[in-house]
């Protein structure tokens, strides 16, 4: 609905929609006083967007929920407090309904018309969401402070609002994310229009990074969320670690489904590639890495082994090797290749025996058991060490890459960095004469040492810029396989100069990119 009513706005721009009741929708970008404005789009230069209502019902890219918000007063006593719409995501992350809106006309009708979570008043939805958000702010460390011997000390006071209970706090430092449970250093209930005031202290490990980013995420039962960040610098680590860091990597790719015959008018087609991208990528990691890290799991999944049974019982047994010797520095991949759906805001990686079924509203929905969801992957977000999924799912139009971007959501909530095959409305493209999907193509090119221009640059590229470049080191670098991915999939896929056959990777969440400047692989050294 977006792309069909903008098909001349270049990126980097700002609109607004505007309707008066009883009107068609049309486009202007000034807002009259005769009309009311429904909705407001961004888009951003590097292909970000984000597409939401007066009333906080948004649609948004990967990264997208982080460009707006809003800005709410609190009287004279205190500062006003911004909100990013990533921190209603829970309720308000409604791409269903974004995508009605223009055609209905306004947010009721849509809202309506999806037939899902329908508020009795759609106009009180954001502040009761604003009045529960828990506030968060770090006590320490300060910015720029230096952490001493490898680990760090945080602590950070919460405010959770007056009948709102908290259901998750986390603490992290470049991904790593604090073990065990905080300590309560004080808690004082709510009273008298008071929040309760809560503070918490975690002990982190850092890993060997130049600097990092310490962050402190709250959630509420409510749906609400708070997140603040400091970044911090790192001092020289004496000791010396007491062994090589380890690799976890778990793959997975689904050519074959058991179904797809009975389910082919809903898109869940057979593959030709995912198979052989998961294979490739496992062998491309485990062969590269080994004079990095110790190969400490190695487990793959293909087509009949993908079922929810099969995938808890890999990623159990993933978790107890990591066990209770886990250190920063090692690192966890996971790779999925296959069909994946967004349903009701959840997403699911399709297992090979799958059963699809419609909704009253005509919307493709996976049977229970068929799909893989974050609560199967819940378990390796406790693991203390820095974590990369890799995602090359909906390949199949029919099957949501329209809500691509829901996908990484709770990955992005729990600090695992995703590189993701494509954004939002573009198939995961694949072809015979790559004999891999564009994606897992240049990836491998990367892994192999395409990449390597040298030294970490810790993110400075983006799909249209170019990297800093020096002379290459043999050590690929994880961000600069980033780097490599976003601007080479993109001219992979471009036909005859037309940018819209062009598939654009993502990586979120963008705030640790340039703190997980990790090691990859290291590339063979030359005889002598």
């Amino acid at each position: 609905a977006i792309a069909a009513a903008l098909p001349a706005v270049p990126w980097n721009a700002q609109v607004a929609f505007s309707t008066r009741r009883g009107d068609t929708v049309r486009k202007v970008f000034q807002r009259l006083p005769a009309w009311e404005n429904i909705a407001s789009l961004h888009l951003a230069a590097n292909r970000e967007w984000a597409f939401w209502t007066p009333r906080g019902y948004y649609a948004a890219s990967a990264n997208g929920d982080t460009l707006f918000g809003w800005l709410v007063n609190r009287g004279v006593d205190q500062l006003p407090r911004f909100f990013k719409a990533q921190q209603f995501r829970r309720r308000l992350e409604r791409p269903d309904v974004m995508a009605m809106l223009l055609q209905v006309g306004s947010l009721d009708a849509a809202l309506q018309a999806a037939g899902r979570d329908v508020p009795g008043n759609s106009a009180v939805v954001l502040p009761q969401q604003i009045v529960m958000t828990p506030e968060v702010r770090i006590l320490d460390p300060q910015p720029g402070e230096a952490a001493e011997e490898g680990s760090i000390t945080v602590t950070a006071e919460i405010d959770t609002p007056e009948g709102t209970k908290l259901s998750r706090v986390q603490a992290y430092a470049s991904g790593v994310v604090a073990p065990g449970e905080p300590r309560m250093i004080e808690d004082r209930p709510a009273a008298a229009g008071r929040p309760r005031h809560t503070v918490y202290a975690w002990n982190i490990r850092l890993p060997k990074e130049k600097r990092h980013l310490v962050q402190v995420f709250a959630a509420s039962d409510q749906g609400p969320t708070d997140l603040r960040e400091v970044p911090i610098e790192a001092s020289p680590i004496a000791a010396k670690p007491s062994r090589p860091p380890r690799l976890y990597l778990l793959a997975s790719g689904v050519n074959r489904y058991a179904n797809s015959e009975r389910f082919t008018d809903l898109g869940l087609t057979d593959l030709t590639y995912a198979v052989d991208d998961a294979e490739s990528i496992r062998e491309s990691l485990s062969r590269r890495t080994l004079s990095l890290y110790q190969l400490a799991a190695d487990r793959i999944l293909i087509n009949a082994e993908v079922t929810r049974a099969g995938w808890k019982n890999a990623v159990e047994e993933l978790a107890t090797k990591a066990g209770d010797e886990i250190q920063p520095d090692d690192l966890l991949v996971v790779f999925l290749a296959g069909h994946g759906m967004v349903e009701d805001g959840i997403y699911s990686y399709l297992c090979e025996d799958a059963e699809l079924r419609l909704s009253p509203e005509g919307n493709p929905q996976v049977s229970a058991g068929g799909g893989i969801t974050w609560e199967d992957f819940e378990v390796l977000q406790r693991i203390p060490c820095r974590k990369l999924a890799l995602v090359d799912t909906c390949h199949s139009g029919a099957l949501g890459p329209a809500a691509r971007s829901t996908t990484v959501r709770e990955f992005q909530e729990n600090m695992i960095l995703v590189l993701a095959a494509a954004s939002d409305s573009e198939p995961s493209q694949e072809s015979g004469a790559w004999g891999h999907g564009a994606f897992t193509k240049t990836l491998l090119e990367a892994l192999d040492g395409a990449a390597d221009m040298g030294s970490s640059r810790a993110g400075t590229a983006t799909a249209t810029t170019e990297p800093k470049r020096s002379q290459p080191d043999g050590v690929v670098s994880l961000d600069e396989v980033v780097d490599h991915v976003l601007r080479k999939v993109p001219e992979l896929t471009l036909v005859d100069d037309d940018a819209e056959t062009a598939q654009h990777p993502t990586v979120s969440p963008v705030a640790i990119v340039p703190y997980i400047t990790l090691p990859l692989t290291e590339l063979a050294k030359p005889a002598g």
